[in-house]
Protein backbone atom coordinates (compact mmCIF):
# COMPACT_ATOMS: atom_id res chain seq x y z
CA UNK A 1 0.00 0.00 0.00
CA UNK A 2 1.28 3.23 -1.01
CA UNK A 3 1.91 5.98 1.87
CA UNK A 4 2.28 8.91 0.02
CA UNK A 5 2.87 11.24 3.37
CA UNK A 6 6.25 9.01 4.00
CA UNK A 7 7.12 9.20 0.05
CA UNK A 8 7.49 13.52 0.32
CA UNK A 9 9.35 13.00 3.79
CA UNK A 10 11.65 10.59 2.43
CA UNK A 11 12.29 12.66 -1.01
CA UNK A 12 12.39 16.21 1.32
CA UNK A 13 15.34 14.22 2.93
CA UNK A 14 16.72 13.43 -0.37
CA UNK A 15 17.02 16.61 -1.61
CA UNK A 16 18.21 18.13 2.06
CA UNK A 17 20.95 15.41 1.83
CA UNK A 18 22.03 16.17 -2.19
CA UNK A 19 21.96 19.61 -1.74
CA UNK A 20 24.10 18.80 2.11
CA UNK A 21 27.10 17.07 0.09
CA UNK A 22 27.01 19.35 -2.69
CA UNK A 23 28.14 21.89 0.03
CA UNK A 24 30.59 19.38 1.71
CA UNK A 25 32.45 18.97 -1.58
CA UNK A 26 33.00 22.48 -2.25
CA UNK A 27 36.38 23.10 -2.21
CA UNK A 28 37.78 24.73 1.07
CA UNK A 29 34.59 24.84 3.33
CA UNK A 30 36.11 22.40 5.81
CA UNK A 31 38.98 20.67 6.94
CA UNK A 32 39.04 17.47 4.64
CA UNK A 33 39.13 14.63 7.69
CA UNK A 34 35.89 15.99 8.68
CA UNK A 35 34.16 15.54 5.58
CA UNK A 36 35.67 12.42 4.59
CA UNK A 37 33.62 11.22 7.85
CA UNK A 38 30.83 13.22 7.28
CA UNK A 39 30.11 12.34 3.47
CA UNK A 40 30.15 8.78 5.11
CA UNK A 41 27.32 9.19 6.96
CA UNK A 42 25.30 11.68 4.16
CA UNK A 43 25.84 8.77 1.78
CA UNK A 44 24.02 6.37 4.36
CA UNK A 45 20.89 8.65 4.79
CA UNK A 46 21.12 9.23 0.71
CA UNK A 47 20.77 5.48 0.60
CA UNK A 48 18.06 5.32 3.49
CA UNK A 49 15.71 8.59 1.73
CA UNK A 50 16.01 6.15 -1.88
CA UNK A 51 15.14 3.15 0.12
CA UNK A 52 11.95 4.82 1.53
CA UNK A 53 11.27 6.37 -1.44
CA UNK A 54 10.76 2.85 -2.58
CA UNK A 55 9.46 1.25 0.54
CA UNK A 56 6.60 3.50 0.75
CA UNK A 57 5.54 4.16 -3.16
CA UNK A 58 5.74 1.26 -4.99
CA UNK A 59 2.76 -0.90 -4.07
CA UNK A 60 4.91 -4.45 -4.54
CA UNK A 61 6.71 -3.67 -1.46
CA UNK A 62 3.75 -3.88 0.55
CA UNK A 63 2.68 -7.16 -1.22
CA UNK A 64 3.00 -10.52 1.09
CA UNK A 65 5.28 -12.26 -1.48
CA UNK A 66 9.06 -13.51 0.20
CA UNK A 67 10.84 -10.50 -1.81
CA UNK A 68 8.55 -7.95 -0.61
CA UNK A 69 9.37 -9.19 3.03
CA UNK A 70 13.15 -9.03 2.85
CA UNK A 71 13.04 -5.48 1.78
CA UNK A 72 10.50 -4.39 4.77
CA UNK A 73 13.27 -6.16 7.17
CA UNK A 74 16.33 -4.34 5.31
CA UNK A 75 14.50 -0.89 5.76
CA UNK A 76 13.36 -1.35 8.86
CA UNK A 77 17.37 -2.53 9.82
CA UNK A 78 18.49 -0.14 7.75
CA UNK A 79 16.35 2.37 10.01
CA UNK A 80 17.89 1.68 13.09
CA UNK A 81 21.35 1.83 11.21
CA UNK A 82 20.20 5.62 9.75
CA UNK A 83 19.30 6.92 13.86
CA UNK A 84 23.35 5.94 15.46
CA UNK A 85 25.56 5.14 12.92
CA UNK A 86 25.86 8.84 10.72
CA UNK A 87 26.48 10.41 14.35
CA UNK A 88 29.14 8.12 15.24
CA UNK A 89 30.80 8.95 12.05
CA UNK A 90 29.76 12.99 12.40
CA UNK A 91 31.80 12.39 16.22
CA UNK A 92 34.46 10.96 14.36
CA UNK A 93 35.09 13.64 12.18
CA UNK A 94 34.20 16.26 14.18
CA UNK A 95 36.66 15.08 17.08
CA UNK A 96 39.64 14.64 14.60
CA UNK A 97 39.08 18.31 13.40
CA UNK A 98 40.14 18.77 16.60
CA UNK A 99 43.01 16.56 17.66
CA UNK A 100 41.40 14.03 19.59
CA UNK A 101 43.12 10.94 20.58
CA UNK A 102 42.88 8.43 17.87
CA UNK A 103 41.88 6.02 20.01
CA UNK A 104 39.13 8.00 21.70
CA UNK A 105 37.70 8.55 18.39
CA UNK A 106 38.30 5.24 17.19
CA UNK A 107 36.30 3.52 20.50
CA UNK A 108 33.50 5.75 20.19
CA UNK A 109 33.21 5.10 16.36
CA UNK A 110 32.97 1.35 17.31
CA UNK A 111 30.49 1.45 20.52
CA UNK A 112 28.91 3.75 17.87
CA UNK A 113 28.50 1.35 15.13
CA UNK A 114 28.57 -2.07 16.86
CA UNK A 115 24.70 -2.21 17.94
CA UNK A 116 23.41 -2.30 14.62
CA UNK A 117 24.06 -5.76 14.29
CA UNK A 118 22.51 -7.08 17.48
CA UNK A 119 18.67 -6.98 16.21
CA UNK A 120 20.11 -9.37 13.74
CA UNK A 121 20.07 -11.88 16.23
CA UNK A 122 18.18 -10.61 20.00
CA UNK A 123 14.38 -11.40 19.68
CA UNK A 124 13.81 -11.51 23.59
CA UNK A 125 11.81 -7.90 24.53
CA UNK A 126 13.88 -6.94 27.24
CA UNK A 127 17.25 -8.13 25.39
CA UNK A 128 16.03 -5.22 23.13
CA UNK A 129 15.11 -3.32 25.57
CA UNK A 130 18.61 -3.33 27.45
CA UNK A 131 20.61 -2.74 24.03
CA UNK A 132 18.69 0.21 23.39
CA UNK A 133 19.36 1.59 26.83
CA UNK A 134 23.68 1.16 26.27
CA UNK A 135 22.90 2.43 23.09
CA UNK A 136 21.43 5.46 24.47
CA UNK A 137 24.61 5.75 26.12
CA UNK A 138 27.14 5.59 23.42
CA UNK A 139 24.66 8.48 21.93
CA UNK A 140 25.40 10.39 25.27
CA UNK A 141 28.74 9.94 25.01
CA UNK A 142 29.37 11.05 21.82
CA UNK A 143 26.73 14.32 21.57
CA UNK A 144 28.31 15.31 25.05
CA UNK A 145 31.95 15.16 23.16
CA UNK A 146 30.52 16.75 20.37
CA UNK A 147 29.38 19.67 22.51
CA UNK A 148 32.76 19.81 24.67
CA UNK A 149 35.09 20.44 22.71
CA UNK A 150 32.76 22.51 19.84
CA UNK A 151 31.76 24.94 22.73
CA UNK A 152 35.65 24.81 24.43
CA UNK A 153 36.69 26.18 20.58
CA UNK A 154 34.29 28.77 19.70
CA UNK A 155 31.78 26.66 17.65
CA UNK A 156 28.57 27.07 19.27
CA UNK A 157 26.66 25.36 15.87
CA UNK A 158 27.56 22.61 17.87
CA UNK A 159 24.54 23.58 20.26
CA UNK A 160 21.86 23.36 17.45
CA UNK A 161 23.63 19.97 16.12
CA UNK A 162 22.85 18.81 19.33
CA UNK A 163 19.61 19.79 19.93
CA UNK A 164 18.01 18.78 16.58
CA UNK A 165 19.67 15.33 17.10
CA UNK A 166 18.66 14.60 21.03
CA UNK A 167 14.71 15.87 20.05
CA UNK A 168 15.05 13.43 17.46
CA UNK A 169 16.79 10.56 19.75
CA UNK A 170 14.95 11.07 22.86
CA UNK A 171 11.70 12.95 22.67
CA UNK A 172 10.38 12.67 19.14
CA UNK A 173 8.77 9.15 19.73
CA UNK A 174 6.48 10.82 22.67
CA UNK A 175 5.76 13.95 20.67
CA UNK A 176 4.55 11.90 17.90
CA UNK A 177 2.01 10.23 20.16
CA UNK A 178 0.94 13.19 21.85
CA UNK A 179 0.02 15.13 18.63
CA UNK A 180 -0.82 11.63 16.47
CA UNK A 181 1.95 12.56 14.02
CA UNK A 182 3.44 9.64 11.83
CA UNK A 183 6.58 9.01 13.79
CA UNK A 184 8.52 7.45 10.64
CA UNK A 185 7.55 10.84 8.57
CA UNK A 186 8.56 13.17 11.59
CA UNK A 187 11.76 11.38 11.72
CA UNK A 188 12.77 12.14 8.37
CA UNK A 189 12.49 15.83 9.13
CA UNK A 190 14.03 15.73 11.93
CA UNK A 191 17.03 14.23 10.33
CA UNK A 192 16.74 17.29 7.77
CA UNK A 193 17.30 19.77 10.42
CA UNK A 194 20.01 17.27 11.84
CA UNK A 195 21.99 17.13 8.20
CA UNK A 196 21.62 20.95 8.17
CA UNK A 197 23.00 21.80 11.57
CA UNK A 198 25.75 19.09 10.90
CA UNK A 199 26.62 21.14 7.84
CA UNK A 200 27.17 24.37 9.92
CA UNK A 201 29.00 22.88 12.25
CA UNK A 202 31.47 21.61 9.74
CA UNK A 203 31.70 25.42 8.48
CA UNK A 204 32.90 26.40 11.53
CA UNK A 205 35.58 23.73 12.32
Amino acid sequence: MVNPSSVVAHLVKLLVTIVCMKYLTEPYQAKALPITWSMRAFRILFMHSVLGIFRYGVPFTSSSTSTAKCFRSFYDWFSNVVEIVPLALLTSGILSAYQIDERIRMSLLFLGTVPIFFPLAIKQKGSQIKLRFLTNITVVLQILMIMIFGLKNGNYNVISLVASYTFERFFMEEFCYWYSIPYIDLMQYCICFVEVFTVSTLKEL
